[in-house]
Parts: C-alpha cells; structure tokens; sequence
C-alpha cells in the first residue's frame, strides 16, 4: 500500500547496488553503519555512518551499499502537499530529528501503530525545513581515502566486485571480465564476488 509517509530499515551484509533511475517518492536516507553512495548525474556521493541525504521525488540515481551497511529510509509520497526540498543532497539534521530518527530504527513501520504514525507526521513537518547541500564539504567516492572510518583496501575490492557484475549485466563476456577486473586470476575474482556481493560471477 502507499502510504503518505512511511520508514524502512535495511541492512545489507553483502554489496548491494540499484539500477540508475528516478526516485518515485521523496526519500531521506540516513546511514546508521557503514557507508553507501549515491551516483547523481557523473558525481558519486559518499554517505558514511551518521550521515543523512535527501533524494527528492522524480530524481535520478543509483545507489550502492557497501557490506555491512545498514540504514534508515523515510518515503513520503507524492500525494503529500507539504513543501519538500527540491534539490538533493546531504542534510545536517535537527536535534529533533535525530531523535525521531533514532527511535524510528528501533521497530519496523507499522502503519496500525498510532505512535509511530505521530512520529512519522513530526518527521514530516522537520523534513520541510531541509538545505540539502552538494558543495565542496560533501565527500565523492574519488576523495574517500579522507574519511578514516573507511578501509581502503576492502573499498578497492569492493569496487572492482562492482565492476565486474556492471560489465556482466551489459553483456560483457565472464573471461574478459576476469581479465580486464581481476588480471586474469578467476580463483580471485570468484573468491571476492562470493565474499563481497555473496554471489559466482559465472552464473
């Protein structure tokens, strides 16, 4: 059902990436583990844990978390007639909302609980007040050996893992993947596919 305004937590142990498309609903992510990134337009954000990003509605984009993240999604509908940012980008949020936030991610939504429903609609009214920023103080994917959270050598691995079901979903052949990837070690390549994205990449 589609609700007005409605929360999600995901985790993901295994790399998980989303097609390159436009949002349907507005959407504010707030990463509570680990890190993801958002790819909008030629410029791929970095979304480290504590850090929260607005997608408005009808926004292109394509996601990826890394393992082991795990985050919250609020969804509000296009039928909502509040004034939403128009712009995305990454958000400071209010003292307010990172309670809400907070407490929300301790329980699945449940459109029959009226508590959480009370939550949702001062989620609402602080959403209004966003200033998604995209300037130079928001750290792309090309800059995050800057964030010390990040282990660069899991990051690279799992980055050429990405690249390579990228490469497969085009129509790219799993021997020249293995070559130009993985420079022609198939033992690595499926050892890292399995560990990274939990999946061969022969199949």
């Amino acid at each position: 059902m589609n609700y007005l305004i409605a929360h999600h937590i995901h985790q993901y142990p295994f790399l998980h990436t989303t097609a390159r498309k436009k949002t349907i609903k507005h959407k504010l992510i707030s990463v509570l583990s680990g890190f993801a990134s958002v790819r909008l337009g030629k410029t791929e954000y970095v979304m480290n844990a504590g850090d929260t990003f607005w997608l408005p509605f009808d926004c292109l984009n394509a996601l990826t978390y890394f393992p082991n993240c795990s985050l919250i999604e609020v969804e509000v509908s296009v039928r909502s007639t509040k004034n939403y940012p128009h712009q995305a980008g990454l958000v400071q949020r209010s003292a307010l909302l990172n309670v809400l936030l907070e407490t929300l991610s301790q329980s699945s939504f449940d459109p029959s609980n009226n508590e959480q429903k009370k939550w949702l609609e001062i989620v609402g009214f602080e959403l209004e007040k966003l200033s998604p920023q995209l300037d130079d103080s928001v750290l792309t994917l090309d800059n995050a050996a800057k964030i010390p959270s990040i282990d660069q050598a899991s990051l690279q691995m799992a980055l050429k893992v990405r690249q390579a079901f990228k490469l497969r979903a085009s129509g790219i052949k799993t021997e020249r993947i293995i070559d130009e990837v993985f420079s022609a070690n198939a033992q690595q390549a499926e050892q890292l596919c399995l560990a990274i994205a939990n999946k061969s990449l022969s199949t």
